[in-house]
């Protein structure tokens, strides 16, 4: 059987053409158990907008996840899905805060949730946090040697890291463009 490559096409904006290879919509199913990423911590108090990115590691053979929820949102914070359901959903947005935490997978469908030490949240640093006062972080991994590992772009900033857990922000253009997607750089080859 020959060697097939999988990549994840929205559409053809980005194809100049294809020889010997035809686009075709896959075959989506939905993961019978539900949600594979769950609040399960005291500080993942909605997951409502969770921008979350998930990359594969081949050195470490691991799934690795960042996501940004809210950690800090005084509607939802102490209610259950349940009570939060039951009212219409007032958000304030001057008090509410995002994070970016990080978790790890061997299958991609169990996830651990480290405690790191990186971020202290309400007198303890024992949570999976690694960097907060972010919103809309799209993350991914950079290949070439002359840059670091991984790069994180966000509302209004950027951020930088080689193992993914400790960052360091740099100044980053705010282009005014207000949107509520994941945040996503692509380098595109001067030469062709």
């Amino acid at each position: 059987m020959p060697n097939r490559r999988h990549h994840l096409l929205i559409d053809d904006q980005m194809i100049d053409r294809v020889v010997g290879a035809h686009v075709v919509l896959g075959e989506v199913t939905k993961e019978p158990k539900g949600a594979l990423l769950i609040e399960d911590k005291p500080w993942e108090v909605r997951f409502d907008n969770l921008y979350a990115n998930v990359l594969y590691s081949p050195n470490d053979g691991v799934f690795k996840a960042w996501y940004n929820p809210f950690i800090i949102d005084p509607e939802t914070t102490d209610s259950t899905p349940e009570q939060r359901a039951a009212k219409p959903y007032q958000p304030r947005e001057d008090e509410r805060e995002m994070c970016l935490c990080y978790a790890t997978s061997t299958d991609g469908f169990e996830w651990e949730k480290p405690a790191l030490g990186r971020v202290a949240l309400g007198g303890s640093d024992e949570n999976n946090l690694v960097m907060c006062r972010v919103h809309g972080v799209g993350v991914r991994r950079e290949y070439d040697p002359n840059v670091p590992n991984y790069l994180a772009f966000m509302r209004r900033g950027a951020a930088t890291s080689d193992d993914g857990l400790e960052w360091s922000a740099y100044p980053c253009a705010d282009i005014g463009a207000q949107g509520d997607t994941p945040n996503a750089v692509l380098f595109l080859r001067a030469d062709g």
